[in-house]
């Protein structure tokens, strides 16, 4: 399925990225303008690089070709070529320096169809689509048809790499450097591909893949909407999932562009951590569902949005709603998930969270404000707090440690960068709300002594178990744990974990003192456990 996909992406990419509809007026160019425009770009006679056409005409200050045929790069032995009905450039013309430009391409009524390995044995037809399509895809590892591709409005360094692609000239040992590419808007819309990877089939259907105002750092929307797979595995079972739609807003996608740079040789050392506080400001996924061989996960949404305020500061906010897991004995791991669950007496399980926090920037602090919780229904609670310093050094410290390859240099530069990051407080609840009862129920019964009986032995493990913990921590804090989880274990309620330094304490210094050279002083840190009886 990898080669298709690949293959797939390679035949959409080899137009050299598109856009929508773009809302103001386009450029007014003549035909004379635009011929030399097209001359540049490679398309001026049928064939005079990949693209030929049956088709020509110029109409307002636009090309239209019909019946296109794009022909697959020079070195690329796949043979693959690209169908369209249609394609239009709106206002090709050069500039000043001798580049192309445009404000708009589009080509509508795709059809790609991907070969079949050699030493793979022919695909059986898959249904749906034409007849003369079904009768390739019996010969080949599947199809993709695509009803539509835009661009709207790529600056020069764009329009010239696409105009590059247009080229029978071999585009593969390319430096292309992202950080000068800009356009308005690029999408891809309704996308439906189908093939077979040993012998199984599968289906993917997109209705929109845009992003929207990407000046070379940032991109102001990527949306994914209509999402959906279908599958098989030999031993999975079927598998299958859909997403209704994932929106981004304001991403900034410069840690992925310095790292296509230093691909390309143009930075030495990309930047791959993205910032989550400045890295977007409004992230939504909604609809998930999933089918993987009888286990069926269902999300309704998770969303997390970032609100900067007058003075700097960055408000956080973030929701899981109704991620739910549920089993169908009919599959492979849905049967196994069903018995689990049976034993336990749940249907399904069924998550939901929030947090909140805020980020003073002048003081790179970062603390949780609000409700900060996740919740397994009828199982558990968490509720947490936190309050840490130095998060920005603490960043820039681990985009520092991407040069680090070998086990001692990543430790250390982990270290480096932990270093950075300092502990106020922190406090964390967990409650029990079902899961601890279900759990005592289901042991002792398979150990044949009642839900009591199966507490009071928990309870003693726990504390064997716990007294042969290593000599570096302190035996004070193991009492607390013990004393603590037998009366959670044996009465219910909660745990109450805590630390509560007199003074702020670094992580990186936390975790030497808790090595096996540290001299952990777990007062000195106000580290506590505690148990809250039931209510």
């Amino acid at each position: 399925m990898h080669r298709f996909l690949i293959a797939a992406a390679a035949a959409l990419l080899a137009l050299s990225s598109c856009s929508g509809d773009g809302e103001s007026r386009p450029t007014r160019v003549d035909a004379a303008t635009a011929e030399t425009a097209l001359e540049s770009m490679h398309l001026a006679e049928s064939g005079d690089g990949r693209v030929q056409y049956a088709g020509r005409s110029f109409e307002g200050s636009s090309f239209v070709f019909t019946d296109v045929v794009i022909s697959a790069p020079a070195g690329d032995e796949s043979g693959e070529t690209v169908h369209a009905d249609r394609m239009v450039i709106v206002s090709p013309r050069v500039d000043a320096d001798g580049g192309v430009m445009f404000d708009r391409l589009t080509i509508e009524g795709m059809a790609v169809v991907i070969s079949q390995p050699a030493e793979s044995e022919p695909a059986e037809p898959q249904r749906g689509g034409s007849p003369k399509m079904q009768a390739a895809a019996a010969e080949n590892a599947g199809q993709v048809r695509v009803a539509r591709i835009d661009i709207v409005r790529p600056n020069a360094a764009f329009a010239n790499l696409i105009a590059g692609g247009f080229s029978s000239e071999t585009q593969e040992d390319r430096d292309i450097d992202w950080s000068q590419m800009a356009f308005e808007r690029f999408a891809i819309e309704g996308v439906d591909a189908s093939g077979n990877d040993d012998g199984e089939p599968f289906s993917v259907r997109v209705a929109e893949l845009s992003f929207g105002g990407f000046d070379g750092a940032r991109l102001g929307r990527f949306a994914l909407t209509g999402f959906g797979f279908e599958g098989a595995d030999a031993e999975t079972g079927a598998i299958s999932a859909s997403l209704r739609e994932l929106l981004i807003e304001d991403f900034d996608a410069s840690p992925f562009i310095q790292a296509l740079r230093a691909e390309s040789g143009f930075d030495e050392t990309p930047s791959m951590l993205n910032d989550p506080f400045r890295g977007y400001s409004n992230f939504v996924m909604r609809g998930l569902d999933a089918d993987i061989g009888g286990l069926l996960l269902a999300m309704e949404m998770m969303e997390s949005r970032n609100e900067t305020r007058r003075n700097g500061d960055i408000r956080q906010t973030a929701r899981l709603q109704a991620l739910t897991l549920r089993a169908d004995p009919s599959g492979n791991i849905g049967a196994q998930l069903a018995m689990g669950l049976a034993m336990m007496r749940y249907q399904d399980l069924r998550f939901d969270g929030v947090s909140e926090s805020l980020f003073e920037v002048a003081r790179d602090r970062v603390a949780t404000t609000g409700d900060n919780y996740f919740i397994m229904r009828d199982g558990f609670r968490i509720d947490s707090e936190t309050d840490f310093a130095g998060f920005d050094e603490y960043v820039r410290r681990l985009n520092g440690m991407t040069g680090a390859t070998e086990a001692d240099e990543i430790s250390a530069a982990m270290m480096h960068a932990l270093e950075a990051l300092v502990l106020h407080r922190v406090r964390l609840r967990i409650e029990d709300q079902g899961l601890l009862d279900r759990g005592m129920q289901t042991a002792a019964m398979a150990q044949g002594m009642t839900p009591d009986q199966m507490r009071a032995q928990a309870a003693v493990l726990v504390g064997f178990g716990l007294a042969a913990a290593p000599a570096e921590i302190p035996r004070p804090l193991l009492a607390q744990l013990s004393e603590a989880l037998a009366g959670f274990i044996s009465n219910g309620g909660a745990i109450l974990l805590e630390a509560n330094p007199a003074a702020p304490v670094s992580i990186g210094a936390l975790a030497a003192q808790a090595g096996p050279d540290g001299a952990f002083d777990f007062e000195a840190l106000g580290i506590s456990v505690r148990a809250e009886a039931a209510e």
